[in-house]
C-alpha cells in the first residue's frame, strides 16, 4: 500500500557500489541500425531528453570554476560525492525482443581525483519487469575492476560475478584532467555479451546468456560514492525496431526502479509452476455441504494430492488446525482426476482446497475458493477477550460484521470509506462504490466479503474500506494503540489484501517537490501468485514507511521491512490457506507487529506515529502500482477477500 502516488526512491540491493559505464552492445557491419534513443545531457534537461531521476541527479557544467581542466567535459549528469542514499536515472523505451544486435554506448567518469579511494559506476539493461543485466566498472589502484551480474526483478541473483581476466580500471577523475572514458558493451543475437575499452588492460569481459531476451528501460544508477559519477552522451541502438505493442498493462512499464517497495527480499524463483489445473466441478466461489465432487483436468501432469486446513480434530488436536490430505490422485492419460471432499468434517464459512499437481519437472498448485455452508464453527468471529498485547487499554472499534454493512463512495453517512481517504487510489482493478453496478463489497455469513471481479467488457472493480471520510472525518487512534484484523484470501497472479494504517492528513511539510510527510505501517501486504514474473512470496511483508522525513542530522529517516515467512511460525499456514489475525501495536518507544498473537518484527516508533492519529485501511487491490502482472483468467477473473472482524485498543483503562 502507499501512501502517495508520487514514488519515492528507496535504497535497492542494485543501486549500493556498483559500476558501470559506457555500455555499447554491439552490432554487426552487416546489421542496419536503428536509433532507439540518442541522448547528449550537454543539450537538454532530463525531461526534454525523456530520463526520469529519483535521487540527487542534476545536470551541471563541469568546467565551471575549473580553467585548469585539460578535458573539460562541458555539461554532463551527474550523481553527487559523499550522499546518503542511491538513485537512479531511467530511460524507457518500448521492447525491443530477441534483437540481433545492440548498441549502446555512453561516456562516464569521476568528478574528483582520489587514487585512494575506489569508486563504481553502474548501469543495468532490463526488461519491463526489472528482468536483465547490470555491468560495473570499479576505479581503483587495483586490477579486477570489472563485475557482471543477471539481474531478476531489480534485484541480483546469487552473486555478481567478477571478470575472467585482470582488467585495469586505473583511469583518471575528471578533475585530474582525465576526461570521460568510453566503454562497450557488445551482445549478439545468440546471447554473446561483451564489456570492454579501448583503455584497459586486460578486457574485454565476455560471457554468453540468454535469460533475458526482451529490453525496455536502460539504468543508471548513482550510488553513495566519495567521488562525483558523471554521465555524457548516451545513445542505444539495435538491429530492431522497438515494438509498442509489447508495453505492459495500460501502457505502463512494470517494476520500475523508482519504487521498489513491493515483496521486500523479493523472491525470484518460479520457473518449476506452469498453469496447468483446471477445475470442472464444483463452480468456483460456490456454496457447498456434505460430500462435495471436486473434479479437475490438468493435462501433461501425472499426479496430484488435494489438502484443506482443517481445525483440531483428535488425531490432530492442535489450537492451530492442521493441514489435512483429502486425496492422492493418479492422474490418466490425459490428465483428469477427482476426489471427494468432505465438507461436514471441516470449518464452516469460507475455506480453501487446494490442488498441487506435478510431474516430474513441473509443477501447478490451485486454490479453490468455496463457502461452507455446514460443518464445523470453528475460530470464528471477535473473540470476547483482548488480545494479550492490548492488555491494559480500551476497545475503541470494534466490527464483526455481522450486522447490516456501511460502507458509501464518500464515507459520508457510512461507517467506512470506498477509497483510500485523501486520494491516490493505487489498485489496477479499481476500487469501486457500493452504490453502483460494480459493487465489490457483500455480507457472506457472518463476513465482509470483498470481490474483485472484471466483466467481459474488460472494466475490472476492487475494493477498500476506511473509517475516515473524503472530508478526513472518523476513526482515528492516538498512541498508545492496538490494531488487529482477521482475514483470509486467495493467492493468485494480481491478488494483493493488505492491512495498513496512515496518520492523518496534515501539512506537516516534507521537501521540496515531494508530498506531505506521513508514517504508513503495513501491518501485511501480502502478494499473490507462483510462477515466472509472479510474487512468489513465501508469506507476506511487513514494512513500516517514513516518507519525506529527515532526522536531527538531515538524513533520510530509512524505512524498516520484514519479510515474514509465515510457514514457521504458529500454526505454520500460508496467509491464503486459512484465516490468519495480523495486528500492530504502536507506542512511545516501540511499535510491534503480530501474527495470529506472536510477535514477528520491531522497530523504534516514527515520531509522527507516536504524536499524531493514525487510520486503518483494509483492502483486496488487484495488481496497480505493485507492478505484479494480473492473471485471473482461469479464476473466472474473479477472486474473493473474507474480512472476519477488525478491532482497535488504545490508551490506557
Amino acid at each position: 500500500m502507499k501512501t502517495r502516488l508520487t514514488a519515492l526512491y528507496r535504497r535497492s540491493r542494485l543501486c549500493a557500489a556498483i559500476a558501470a559505464t559506457v555500455v555499447v552492445l554491439g552490432l554487426t557491419p552487416n546489421a542496419q541500425a536503428i536509433d532507439v534513443f540518442n541522448s547528449d545531457f550537454s543539450k537538454g534537461t532530463f525531461d526534454t531528453l525523456g530520463w526520469k531521476s529519483k535521487g540527487d541527479w542534476s545536470i551541471i557544467n563541469m568546467g565551471d570554476g575549473k580553467p585548469d581542466l585539460a578535458k573539460n567535459p562541458g555539461p554532463v549528469a551527474k550523481f553527487p560525492a559523499n550522499g546518503t542514499k542511491p538513485g537512479t536515472l531511467t530511460k524507457t523505451f518500448a521492447p525491443i525482443k530477441n534483437p540481433g544486435q545492440l548498441k549502446l554506448t555512453f561516456d562516464a567518469g569521476y568528478g574528483w581525483g582520489r587514487p585512494d579511494h575506489a569508486q563504481n559506476l553502474q548501469i543495468m539493461l532490463l526488461d519491463e519487469n526489472g528482468n536483465g543485466y547490470s555491468f560495473t566498472n570499479q576505479r581503483s589502484k587495483a586490477n579486477w575492476g570489472v563485475q557482471w551480474g543477471i539481474v531478476s526483478l531489480y534485484g541480483f541473483n546469487d552473486a555478481m560475478k567478477w571478470a575472467a581476466s585482470e582488467v585495469d580500471a586505473t583511469q583518471p577523475a575528471v578533475i585530474d584532467g582525465g576526461g570521460l572514458r568510453t566503454f562497450t558493451i557488445t551482445r549478439d543475437g545468440a546471447g554473446k555479451w561483451s564489456f570492454n575499452s579501448d583503455e584497459w588492460k586486460g578486457g574485454p569481459v565476455t560471457f554468453t546468456d540468454n535469460t533475458t531476451t526482451t529490453f525496455t528501460q536502460v539504468v543508471l544508477c548513482g550510488s553513495p560514492n566519495t567521488d562525483d559519477l558523471l554521465y555524457g552522451k548516451i545513445k542505444l541502438e539495435s538491429d530492431k525496431a522497438p515494438d509498442p505493442t509489447l508495453i505492459g498493462a495500460n501502457g505502463t512499464i512494470a517494476q520500475t526502479p523508482e519504487y521498489l517497495d513491493f515483496n521486500p527480499g523479493r523472491v525470484t524463483a518460479g520457473s518449476e509452476w506452469v498453469q496447468k489445473i483446471e477445475v470442472k466441478s464444483p463452480a468456483l466461489r460456490s456454496e457447498v455441504k456434505g460430500d462435495v465432487k471436486v473434479e479437475f483436468s490438468a493435462p501433461g501432469m501425472t499426479q496430484a494430492v488435494a489438502l484443506c486446513w482443517q481445525q483440531p480434530t483428535k488425531a490432530e488436536p492442535s489450537v492451530w488446525g492442521h493441514d489435512a490430505k483429502l486425496a492422492d490422485i493418479k492422474l490418466d492419460a490425459t490428465g483428469n482426476g477427482s476426489f471427494v471432499f468432505p465438507a461436514e468434517q471441516f470449518p464452516n464459512g469460507p475455506i480453501t482446497v487446494r490442488i498441487l499437481a506435478s510431474n516430474d519437472n513441473t509443477k501447478d498448485s490451485r486454490e479453490i475458493q468455496l463457502y461452507n455452508t455446514g460443518g464445523v464453527v470453528w475460530n470464528q468471529g471477535m473473540p470476547k477477550t483482548a488480545p494479550a498485547a492490548a492488555q491494559g487499554m480500551k476497545l475503541a472499534f470494534a466490527d464483526d460484521f455481522n450486522g447490516p454493512l456501511s460502507i458509501s463512495r464518500d464515507g459520508k453517512n457510512a461507517r467506512y470509506n470506498a477509497h483510500k481517504p485523501g486520494g491516490g487510489d493505487f489498485s489496477g482493478w479499481p476500487f469501486s462504490d457500493p452504490e453502483g453496478p460494480d459493487n465489490p463489497y457483500s455480507q457472506q455469513g457472518t463476513y465482509l466479503r470483498i470481490r474483485a471481479s472484471k466483466k467481459p467488457d474488460g472494466k475490472g472493480s476492487a475494493g477498500i474500506i476506511a473509517p475516515i471520510d473524503a472530508d478526513g472525518k472518523g476513526f482515528y487512534a492516538t498512541a498508545p494503540f492496538y490494531m488487529e484484523c482477521r482475514f483470509t484470501a486467495q493467492s493468485a497472479p494480481g491478488t494483493w489484501p493488505a492491512f495498513w494504517t496512515l496518520i492523518r492528513e496534515e501539512k506537516l511539510g516534507g521537501e521540496k517537490g515531494l508530498k506531505d510527510v506521513n508514517d504508513e505501517l503495513d501491518i501485511i501486504e501480502a502478494y499473490g501468485g507462483v510462477g515466472p514474473g509472479n510474487p512468489n512470496h513465501p508469506g507476506y511483508s511487513i514494512t513500516s514507511h517514513f516518507w519525506n522525513q529527515k532526522d536531527a542530522e538531515g538524513k533520510k529517516v530509512e524505512d524498516k521491512w520484514k519479510r515474514i515467512d509465515m510457514l514457521g511460525i504458529g500454526g505454520k499456514s500460508y496467509w491464503s490457506t486459512t484465516f490468519h489475525t495480523y495486528a500492530v501495536k504502536v507506542t512511545l518507544t516501540d511499535t510491534i507487529y503480530y501474527l495470529d498473537d506472536i510477535e514477528v518484527f520491531r522497530h523504534p516508533s516514527g515520531e509522527l506515529s507516536k504524536t499524531q492519529p493514525s487510520f486503518f485501511m483494509i483492502n483486496y487491490a488487484i495488481g496497480g502500482i505493485s507492478g505484479w502482472k494480473i492473471d485471473l483468467e482461469r479464476e473466472g477473473n474473479a477472486s474473493d477477500m473474507y474480512v472476519d472482524y477488525v478491532r482497535v485498543y488504545q490508551g490506557t483503562k
